[in-house]
Parts: C-alpha cells; structure tokens; sequence
C-alpha cells in the first residue's frame, strides 16, 4: 500500500479532516496519467477514497458525527468503515460501526478511451461515439470521438442505466457482513435539478439486494450525495 493511501489507512479520522486529506491528495495528482490514466495508486485515490471522503462529509452530522478509515486492501472486509457516535447512535438510529463498499459507474472501456484521448490527446468529445482507428499499440492508432446531438431527456436515463448496472454487479456479490454502498458517477457536464431528479428515478436497485443496506450516488465533481435506496 502507498504513502498515500497509508494516511488514509492507519487511523480512523474524523469526517472533515478525512475529506480535507483526500481534496488535497487528489489535487496534488500531477500527470496525464495519474489524473486520466489513473495510474499506481491514483486509481484507489480517484475511485474510492475520493467518493468517500465526499460521502463521509455528507454523512456527518450534529448528532451523527462520523470518523472514518479507508481499508481497501484485497483482505479487507471491506473497502472502509465508519465509525459513528452521538445522541442518534445512542438512541438506536443508527448503528456505531458501518462498513462501506465503494464502486463506479461508468462504461468502463469508452470511459477509459474518454480519459486517454485527454491524457494523449488533450481533448475529446463528450458522448459515447469514440473509438480507436486502430490497435493501440499500432503507429497510426488515434482515438476519434465525434460530437453527438442528444435529446435532454436522453442523457439521464443513459446515466441512470450506468448506475443500475454498477448496483446490480454489487447487489449479486450477497456481501456478509451488511454494507452500505457508495456509487460515483461523473455526469458528462452540468445536471441541473430537473434532470438529476429524472436519473435519480430511473435507478433501479434489484431486489433482493441482499447485504447492501442502503445505496448513496456521490457526484464528486459537485459534491452531490443522493440517497437512492
């Protein structure tokens, strides 16, 4: 495990103070390829310790103070815990401990050549119209994205079906201990509040979810949190 996930790791920290490490830590991201690439362990910074620390931020609160520690390893029981305490915990509300599992939501491969185009290329074209003109490692390989008219309505139910698909890959695991799962999406530029309201009724969580207790959406660009399920 790196330096800087260890700072993440080896403590359980209060809310704001984990937040405030990981803004810094991702601001100080410095190349192409550690920001788009998401090479080493910028990948874990970006993709799990971010989205919680906006979580964690979010779930703290007067009678519901939180700390939290990031675990992530590959024998961990889970991707990291909270530790709650206060006048809600006290009363029964909510439990002391809760284990938190951290995923994605994305078309992986056009995501993935989305970030490359910007990390090679220095531009691209939102939407998912890309692709490679040829094999990656041939010379003349160049990604080409295209720009693509879409109807206002579309977007959000495109992004709805990306995280769906994220919970139900999660939902099929039938974690034990229960967990709490948090979901990063990144909208393809603004949601105003009429079209986030829109995705956020279109995800759909199976049923049957069993030992995910409770589904939260963390846009990280923004700061949003929703609580879907």
């Amino acid at each position: 495990m790196s330096t800087r996930l260890t700072a993440f790791r080896e403590e359980l920290l209060p809310a704001a103070l984990f937040a405030d490490r990981a803004f810094a830590a991702c601001s100080a991201l410095e190349s192409g390829a550690e920001v788009f690439l998401r090479t080493g362990d910028a990948k874990n910074l970006l993709e799990e310790v971010l989205p919680l620390a906006v979580f964690a931020k979010f779930f703290d609160a007067i009678e519901r103070r939180v700390h939290c520690r990031y675990l992530g390893g590959s024998g961990d029981e889970a991707d990291a815990e909270l530790v709650l305490s206060g006048r809600t915990v006290e009363l029964g509300f909510y439990p002391s401990r809760i284990l938190v599992e951290v995923t994605c939501a994305e078309d992986s491969k056009k995501a993935y050549l989305r970030r490359e185009a910007l990390a090679v290329q220095g531009g691209v074209f939102l939407g998912t119209d890309i692709a490679r003109s040829a094999p990656r490692h041939h010379p003349d390989s160049r990604i080409i994205s295209r720009a693509v008219a879409q109807d206002p309505d579309h977007y959000p139910s495109e992004l709805a079906d990306l995280v769906s698909a994220a919970i139900a890959k999660k939902a099929g695991k039938h974690y034990d201990p229960p967990r709490v799962l948090v979901v990063r999406y990144d909208p393809d530029g603004f949601l105003d509040p009429a079209m986030l309201r829109s995705m956020l009724a279109a995800v759909i969580v199976p049923e049957g979810a069993s030992g995910i207790t409770a589904v939260f959406l963390t846009d990280c660009s923004s700061g949003n949190v929703s609580h879907v399920w």
